[in-house]
């Protein structure tokens, strides 16, 4: 079992690290023929990215493995969903080819559903190439169901847009980052993965 620790972006890790195994998850989506952002984005297209939302990590041997970026209700986005108030999304969502099948996109996952409860959504979105059958599967057994299909601006594939339904929990006035990380290390306990609070 890969051991690895999983935190908020912070001013000491690389944009050029997270950029670069971005490019390495999202190789086998240029295979297919899908032009994903993530493929060949420069690092200054990640760190605006990463500023539009709360970004975690995945650390693993004091390398970043994983990444993603949460957002709120974005009344801007190109995508209705997003625009609904009980709906985060999550983006850039990348797991490095060598740590894929460790369990980190799964705990990242249960990471980013804490974060969601605790700010009283009601759903966790996401959009992923239609052609990407095993990232659907993956996403589906997390318990995502597709919502609808829709070709992003551009993008030349189809995205299919999938959420899933979170209870919201209860709401702290103070400290929601704290309760959120220990609300997500009692989750991943049994896995175990060590969720580190930020400095």
């Amino acid at each position: 079992m890969k051991n690895f620790a999983i935190r908020r972006f912070n001013s000491i890790d690389s944009i050029e690290e997270v950029t670069q195994m971005l490019h390495r998850a999202f190789a086998p989506m240029a295979a297919l023929g899908a032009n994903c952002q993530c493929i060949d984005q420069s690092s200054s297209m990640t760190r605006k990215r990463m500023e539009r939302g709360d970004c975690l990590v995945a650390v693993a041997d004091r390398r970043i493995v994983g990444t993603l970026t949460l957002e709120t209700c974005n009344p801007s986005s190109a995508v209705a969903h997003y625009r609904k108030p009980s709906v985060a999304s999550l983006h850039q969502f990348a797991v490095d080819p060598g740590y894929q099948g460790a369990g980190v996109g799964r705990s990242m996952l249960k990471v980013a559903t804490m974060w969601a409860r605790i700010r009283q959504f009601g759903e966790v979105s996401l959009d992923t190439p239609a052609l990407a059958l095993d990232v659907r599967a993956f996403y589906s057994h997390q318990g995502f169901r597709s919502i609808q299909v829709e070709r992003l601006a551009g993008r030349d594939y189809d995205s299919v847009i999938m959420s899933r339904s979170i209870a919201p929990g209860p709401r702290s006035q103070d400290g929601v980052v704290r309760r959120a990380t220990e609300l997500a290390a009692s989750a991943l306990e049994l896995e175990g993965r060590r969720v580190v609070e930020p400095s």
